[in-house]
């Protein structure tokens, strides 16, 4: 087995703010949250991103962080797409423009039990589910890249992290000065547990995640927390080689047994960009991850910082 070797951030500075500010401010990125999970783990019977940390709703929080003259999407399940189309419709799009928020699904998969046979309903019907969010860059393109008239930059971010900017300057900034393909925000942990971290492959980072750590423990690495920047022109390789991205066997619980589910990572297209690079931001300013209960406390006081 090779040697795991972290890597690690990129310096970013002052102008590379000022500069993702006026390419903001040019109308040349739009925002994408990754939201096609359910608020299962939260207690919560709806779309995750419905779920009501404070006395808002995710969506509410990223949306009050949006321009109001940019676009922004958000990646939904077949599962959650109607409720979560309804929370915007029922709130008035958070005061956002109707026309710049834009709705698409990520694909499904069939589910499988440990013996490696599809499932099926009550119905006869195959059970399906999402099939994680590496199916970002095929539903994406199909559903709303053409549509995207002078937007070069797509910003992406998960919806369980409510510091999470939509548009941050610090990242977009340096993805335009280094003509990156893709960016990324990482964070320093003290130990990687239960989240991938940034590694060195052929001398360019990509992201390791935890279930392929093996027996080798990290600390005082960068680790991947979903907060990107990348081209238009890399989404759209991405999405024309999806099909070569390879699957990770996860368990999930379904109507209270474990599952088998196949997924693919966003991340797991990286190596197709030639540029790449991430830049490293304090956690407490951009990351509290929202997993399950035993995280809604820490968020809260996060957010009230």
């Amino acid at each position: 087995m090779k040697k795991i070797i972290p890597a690690t951030p990129e310096p970013h500075t002052i102008e590379d703010s000022l500069l993702g500010s006026e390419i903001i401010r040019q109308g040349k990125v739009a925002a994408v949250v990754l939201a096609g999970g359910q608020g299962t783990r939260l207690g919560f019977s709806g779309p995750k991103g419905c779920f009501p940390i404070t006395s808002k709703s995710l969506f509410q929080i990223f949306a009050e962080k949006v321009p109001r003259e940019l676009h922004f999407a958000v990646m939904c399940s077949t599962q959650n797409r109607k409720e979560t189309e309804e929370h915007f419709t029922q709130h008035g799009f958070f005061g956002l423009k109707k026309q710049n928020v834009h709705f698409f699904n990520q694909s499904n998969l069939p589910l499988a039990d440990h013996n490696g046979k599809w499932l099926f309903d009550e119905d006869g019907k195959m059970v399906l589910a999402s099939d994680g969010n590496g199916s970002f860059y095929s539903s994406f393109y199909e559903s709303l890249f053409a549509s995207f008239n002078g937007i070069e930059y797509i910003s992406i971010f998960p919806v369980d992290n409510p510091l999470a900017e939509p548009f941050c300057p610090s990242l977009i900034g340096f993805h335009v000065r280094t003509k990156n393909e893709v960016s990324s925000i990482a964070v320093k942990v003290e130990k990687a547990e239960k989240v991938g971290i940034w590694v060195l492959e052929e001398g360019k980072p990509v992201v390791l995640e935890y279930i392929h750590f093996g027996t080798e423990k990290f600390e005082n690495v960068f680790a991947n927390v979903n907060l990107f920047c990348m081209d238009m022109e890399f989404i759209e390789k991405a999405a024309k080689k999806s099909e070569a991205l390879p699957f990770t066997k996860v368990e999930k619980e379904w109507i209270g047994k474990r599952v088998i589910k196949l997924e693919r990572y966003i991340f797991d297209a990286f190596p197709l960009a030639e540029r790449r690079g991430f830049i490293a931001l304090p956690k407490e300013s951009c990351y509290s991850p929202l997993k399950g209960k035993q995280h809604i406390e820490l968020v809260k006081r996060a957010l009230a910082k």
